[in-house]
């Protein structure tokens, strides 16, 4: 949801313990996007309790600033506009605020969020009727990490 899209280019800043650059392609992506709405009215800076907070303030605003980024991206793209999209990523997209991502270390170990988290996918079974129709699903065993990532390879987890 787009109202927590901020809130999540923070918690990833987690993965920068030093320094104020990012390098990581998806943080730039992220950060370029926050950063831009940001500029447009769309997202707003602000301190509650002495604790940093990111907020969608204009869903409306969001959409069009995060279409307007699209528009530019595609053009930058279509063009070979190498200065602009340079432009664009050291602007938005190419450091961090160190004291926000501190703050956001400190409030995630407190509350116990796990740095690293892995997502593993069920697998779903679709149950049929008499005619071959899908009418519902169930969800198998869920395979171990190990077994995930064999299979997405195509090979044949462990039995």
């Amino acid at each position: 949801m787009a109202t927590a899209y901020p809130a999540r280019m923070l918690m990833r800043w987690r993965m920068v313990p030093t320094g104020d650059a990012l390098h990581e392609d998806h943080m730039r992506a992220q950060a370029l996007i926050v950063r831009y709405a940001a500029e447009r009215g769309a997202v707003r800076e602000q301190q509650v309790d002495g604790r940093w907070y990111l907020a969608v303030t204009d869903l409306d605003a969001w959409r069009r600033a995060v279409g307007e980024l699209l528009a530019e991206l595609m053009r930058i793209k279509a063009e070979g506009d190498h200065v602009k999209a340079r432009e664009l990523v050291e602007k938005h997209g190419a450091k961090l605020v160190p004291a926000w991502r501190d703050q956001v270390v400190a409030r995630l170990k407190e509350a116990g969020v796990p740095p690293r988290h892995a997502f593993l996918s069920p697998r779903i079974r679709p149950l049929k009727d008499s005619e071959g129709r899908i009418v519902d699903a169930t969800i198998l065993d869920s395979l171990g990490l190990l077994d995930t990532v064999l299979l997405d390879a195509g090979k044949k987890p462990a039995p």
